[in-house]
């Protein structure tokens, strides 16, 4: 039992450190700015320090979900872990703009590695109930992890700039508590699968591409706080370590709603959660483009937090619903992917309407798009896509 116990809280642990990937180091965005001010194109490669590993998350996605369902899951997580702390960490030890990109394409690789073994793992671990309520859990726990580790790295980023990149060491604890508290799980030989004869899987390979183009445009939105938000923020005088708490408000109500994830869906159907997390995100940002003061933006930090809440954990839950075990890895490689297309492509997109409009124009052409987005939801929930969903 104890040890069932610590299979989860490593499981949760190992969660946490995709939330940390970009968002930990964005309490340092305008410091670094100034720092590479001499660098052409210093404001949107800065912004790219965020986001980059997400491009690289969404080409390894699908990689590690095939190799995973290949060769198995433990011994790919440690080596993920592995990469994540040399790629984590480069920006506190490199002082080239090129180079701590370089490292944070590194990064990027491990994250994928340990982002689809983990949810591989939960979908082999447990069924049913038990999995919402672990994915709740998780979405929580991701959620207060990350006001902690947001919030710690506000502060150290008011001592230098470089100071957040040492929190990626965190996986070297993640190593070693996956190497005693997770197992291969019990399924037939990886080896025997991939070379018995073929058998067709049967699932909605367009639900699973509507899936993916849900959690890329959610992302889009969703990144806009960690990447833009401190921008905004320094514009009104914010320190670096309010910063940090501002960004940290919006994971804590985050957390509120994925803890209540299991309830949330034995009412909603996900098209639904969708919607009404569009809705939340939506509100929030209508908010943030009206701020002037601190606590505004703390308003519309929490509310679209919510929204983020129901967003985060949905697109692997769905998935995970409407594929067979035998292909879970890829599937949830797929989405995964698309998650992180648009966590990269995200500052590409915001940047010409902030350069037209400003951050505040910015902020409320996403919150008039969010609520279109969930109106047309709401209208669609009796398509016929979605009556495949089990």
């Amino acid at each position: 039992m104890k040890k069932r116990k610590l299979t989860k809280l490593t499981l949760l642990l190992s969660s946490l450190m995709t939330m940390m990937a970009g968002a930990v180091v964005a309490p340092s965005l305008p410091q670094m700015s100034q720092h590479f001010a001499d660098v052409p194109n210093a404001e949107i490669l800065t912004r790219l320090i965020i986001t980059l590993p997400a491009l690289f998350i969404a080409i390894f996605s699908p990689i590690n979900g095939w190799l995973i369902d290949k060769f198995g899951r433990k011994k790919i997580l440690l080596g993920a872990y592995v990469l994540y702390a040399l790629g984590g960490t480069s920006g506190f030890y490199l002082s080239n703009l090129y180079l701590i990109l370089v490292g944070r394409a590194f990064l990027g690789i491990g994250v994928a590695g340990v982002m689809t073994c983990t949810v591989a793992l939960i979908g082999d671990y447990y069924q049913g109930s038990e999995r919402y309520n672990f994915m709740g859990y998780q979405g929580a726990f991701m959620s207060l992890g990350g006001v902690t580790f947001i919030s710690v790295a506000g502060f150290l980023a008011d001592i230098q700039w470089q100071m957040p990149f040492l929190l990626y060491l965190f996986s070297i604890l993640m190593l070693i508590l996956a190497s005693f508290f997770l197992y291969e799980p019990q399924r037939e030989s990886f080896s025997n699968q991939h070379n018995s004869p073929k058998v067709k899987v049967e699932y909605s390979r367009i639900l699973v591409f509507f899936i993916g183009l849900l959690a890329f445009t959610g992302i889009v939105f969703f990144y806009m706080i960690p990447v833009q938000i401190p921008y905004f923020l320094k514009n009104i005088g914010v320190t670096n370590s309010l910063t940090g708490i501002a960004i940290s408000a919006s994971t804590l109500a985050s957390s509120v709603v994925s803890i209540n994830f299991r309830r949330i869906r034995k009412i909603l159907p996900f098209q639904l959660i969708y919607a009404t997390a569009f809705t939340f995100m939506g509100i929030g940002y209508f908010i943030i483009s009206q701020s002037a003061e601190y606590y505004q933006f703390i308003i519309g930090l929490i509310v679209s937090g919510f929204g983020t809440g129901f967003l985060m954990p949905s697109s692997n839950l769905w998935a995970m619903e409407i594929t067979p075990p035998q292909i879970r890895g890829r599937i949830v490689g797929r989405i995964s992917s698309a998650s992180f297309i648009g966590m990269f492509f995200s500052p590409i997109i915001i940047q010409p309407a902030i350069a037209k409009f400003s951050l505040s124009g910015a902020f409320l052409i996403a919150s008039t798009s969010l609520i279109a987005l969930a109106v047309s939801l709401f209208f669609a929930r009796n398509a016929k896509l979605f009556k495949q969903e089990k």
